[in-house]
Protein backbone atom coordinates (compact mmCIF):
# COMPACT_ATOMS: atom_id res chain seq x y z
CA UNK A 1 0.00 0.00 0.00
CA UNK A 2 1.51 3.16 -0.69
CA UNK A 3 1.25 6.27 1.37
CA UNK A 4 -1.87 7.94 -0.16
CA UNK A 5 -3.61 4.35 -0.19
CA UNK A 6 -2.74 4.46 3.73
CA UNK A 7 -4.15 7.62 4.42
CA UNK A 8 -7.57 7.48 2.53
CA UNK A 9 -8.03 3.34 4.53
CA UNK A 10 -7.17 5.78 7.51
CA UNK A 11 -9.65 8.46 7.07
CA UNK A 12 -12.42 6.43 5.87
CA UNK A 13 -13.36 5.26 9.26
CA UNK A 14 -12.26 8.59 11.23
CA UNK A 15 -14.60 10.61 9.15
CA UNK A 16 -17.64 8.11 9.20
CA UNK A 17 -17.39 8.17 13.36
CA UNK A 18 -17.10 11.71 13.01
CA UNK A 19 -20.23 12.36 11.00
CA UNK A 20 -21.99 10.46 13.18
CA UNK A 21 -20.72 12.40 16.04
CA UNK A 22 -21.77 15.45 14.33
CA UNK A 23 -25.09 14.29 13.28
CA UNK A 24 -26.17 13.50 17.11
CA UNK A 25 -24.81 16.61 18.57
CA UNK A 26 -26.79 18.89 15.79
CA UNK A 27 -29.93 16.49 16.75
CA UNK A 28 -29.36 17.25 20.53
CA UNK A 29 -28.75 20.47 19.56
CA UNK A 30 -31.87 21.21 18.18
CA UNK A 31 -33.65 19.18 21.08
CA UNK A 32 -32.27 21.27 23.89
CA UNK A 33 -33.44 25.08 22.15
CA UNK A 34 -36.87 23.56 21.56
CA UNK A 35 -36.75 22.75 25.23
CA UNK A 36 -35.25 25.78 26.26
CA UNK A 37 -38.33 27.49 24.33
CA UNK A 38 -41.36 25.90 25.34
CA UNK A 39 -39.98 26.81 29.21
CA UNK A 40 -39.49 30.64 28.13
CA UNK A 41 -42.88 30.39 26.89
CA UNK A 42 -44.45 28.79 29.88
CA UNK A 43 -42.40 31.12 32.05
CA UNK A 44 -43.47 33.98 30.13
CA UNK A 45 -47.12 33.20 30.26
CA UNK A 46 -47.18 32.69 34.11
CA UNK A 47 -45.62 35.81 34.99
CA UNK A 48 -48.54 37.51 32.84
CA UNK A 49 -50.50 36.03 35.10
CA UNK A 50 -52.10 33.09 32.71
CA UNK A 51 -52.95 29.71 34.63
CA UNK A 52 -51.75 26.58 32.61
CA UNK A 53 -54.13 23.58 32.53
CA UNK A 54 -52.58 20.83 32.61
CA UNK A 55 -54.20 20.01 29.27
CA UNK A 56 -52.02 23.06 28.03
CA UNK A 57 -49.19 21.64 29.50
CA UNK A 58 -49.42 18.39 27.94
CA UNK A 59 -49.54 20.43 24.48
CA UNK A 60 -46.32 21.98 24.93
CA UNK A 61 -44.47 18.23 25.72
CA UNK A 62 -45.36 17.20 22.89
CA UNK A 63 -47.33 14.24 20.82
CA UNK A 64 -47.62 11.05 23.08
CA UNK A 65 -46.10 8.17 21.27
CA UNK A 66 -48.53 5.05 21.26
CA UNK A 67 -47.75 1.63 21.37
CA UNK A 68 -47.17 1.44 17.27
CA UNK A 69 -43.86 3.82 17.56
CA UNK A 70 -41.92 0.54 19.12
CA UNK A 71 -43.48 -1.51 16.16
CA UNK A 72 -42.01 1.18 13.82
CA UNK A 73 -38.74 1.75 15.61
CA UNK A 74 -38.01 -2.43 16.67
CA UNK A 75 -38.70 -2.53 12.49
CA UNK A 76 -36.29 0.44 11.19
CA UNK A 77 -33.68 -0.76 13.31
CA UNK A 78 -33.90 -4.73 11.90
CA UNK A 79 -34.21 -2.75 8.35
CA UNK A 80 -30.47 -1.63 9.13
CA UNK A 81 -29.18 -4.73 10.57
CA UNK A 82 -30.59 -6.67 7.07
CA UNK A 83 -28.44 -3.36 5.55
CA UNK A 84 -25.23 -4.07 7.27
CA UNK A 85 -25.74 -8.02 6.48
CA UNK A 86 -26.42 -7.43 2.79
CA UNK A 87 -23.28 -5.38 2.71
CA UNK A 88 -21.44 -7.83 3.95
CA UNK A 89 -22.69 -10.55 1.90
CA UNK A 90 -22.27 -8.07 -1.28
CA UNK A 91 -18.41 -8.41 -0.49
CA UNK A 92 -16.61 -11.68 -1.99
CA UNK A 93 -15.06 -11.33 1.46
CA UNK A 94 -15.15 -14.11 3.74
CA UNK A 95 -13.66 -12.06 6.69
CA UNK A 96 -15.88 -9.07 5.49
CA UNK A 97 -18.93 -11.72 5.34
CA UNK A 98 -18.13 -12.23 9.22
CA UNK A 99 -17.42 -8.95 10.24
CA UNK A 100 -20.54 -7.11 8.48
CA UNK A 101 -22.86 -10.02 9.90
CA UNK A 102 -21.90 -9.25 13.38
CA UNK A 103 -21.97 -5.65 13.04
CA UNK A 104 -25.72 -6.07 12.16
CA UNK A 105 -26.37 -8.25 15.17
CA UNK A 106 -25.93 -4.68 17.18
CA UNK A 107 -28.79 -3.25 15.35
CA UNK A 108 -30.40 -6.68 14.79
CA UNK A 109 -31.04 -6.94 18.43
CA UNK A 110 -32.57 -3.77 19.45
CA UNK A 111 -34.63 -4.34 16.72
CA UNK A 112 -35.65 -7.13 18.65
CA UNK A 113 -35.99 -5.77 21.96
CA UNK A 114 -38.38 -3.19 20.56
CA UNK A 115 -40.82 -5.33 19.03
CA UNK A 116 -40.43 -7.62 22.56
CA UNK A 117 -41.70 -4.11 23.99
CA UNK A 118 -44.06 -4.17 21.38
CA UNK A 119 -46.25 -7.14 21.68
CA UNK A 120 -46.19 -6.69 25.41
CA UNK A 121 -46.69 -2.89 26.05
CA UNK A 122 -50.32 -2.11 27.28
CA UNK A 123 -51.53 0.46 25.40
CA UNK A 124 -51.78 3.78 27.29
Amino acid sequence: MNGMEGLVALLIPIVSVLGVVFILAYVAKVRHKTTTEMQETIRTALDKGQELSPEVIDQFSGPKKGKAHNLKVGLIWIAVALGFAALGLAVPDDEANRVMVGVAATPFFIGLAYLVIWRFASED
